[in-house]
């Protein structure tokens, strides 16, 4: 954003919604504040915007948590590819109101909720760490590493002994037990 509209502009637009989007949020959460606020007040009644699909995750996944708290999404699309100008991105969909509209539907399907990760299933946007597993694992992407066994450890949650295979997508790491 810094590279395209110049830091006095990020830094004034940031300063001024500090309080309701996160600084490393898509320039689109703007956007998607200005209209859930115009929905609060009774300004308008419903809207629909286009993002990139990065709005269901991360920082910019807290604007569609504050418009799930203020009202509803009731309409979305969670990934469709979109090709203008040479472009191809990967971009959602979401029309969201004052909770008032009762029909849901995401990715062309009637559904019972959509959350703000843009999905019907488990809201994982609810998701907390457990105290419990703190420095116990790490997760994370470890792009091109080839199959292979991490030394023996003790599994978490039955206590017996194991050799966890690391996936090439993913990366798990679990700390070597003291006594085995």
């Amino acid at each position: 954003m810094r590279s395209e509209l110049g830091d006095d502009y990020v830094s004034k637009l940031r300063n001024l919604y500090s309080n309701r989007i996160p600084g490393q949020s898509d320039l689109c959460c703007y956007w998607f504040e200005i209209a859930r606020t115009q929905i609060q007040s009774g300004r308008c009644r419903r809207t629909g915007l286009l993002a990139t699909q990065g709005i269901r995750g991360g920082a910019s996944r807290e604007v569609l948590k504050r418009i799930k708290q203020s009202g509803d999404i009731f309409f979305g699309v969670s990934d469709r590819n979109w090709v203008l100008d040479g472009a191809n991105v990967h971009v959602s969909i979401v029309g969201f109101d004052d909770g008032s509209e009762k029909a849901k539907h995401l990715d062309g399907t009637i559904v019972e909720s959509v959350h703000a990760n843009l999905a019907s299933t488990s809201d994982i946007t609810k998701s907390r760490k457990m105290k419990d597993n703190t420095n116990i694992a790490f997760a994370g992407s470890c792009k091109r590493l080839r199959s292979t066994f991490l030394p023996r450890t003790r599994n978490i949650f039955s206590g017996c002994q194991t050799r966890p295979v690391v996936r090439t997508a993913t990366c798990f790491s679990l700390m070597p037990m003291e006594n085995p």
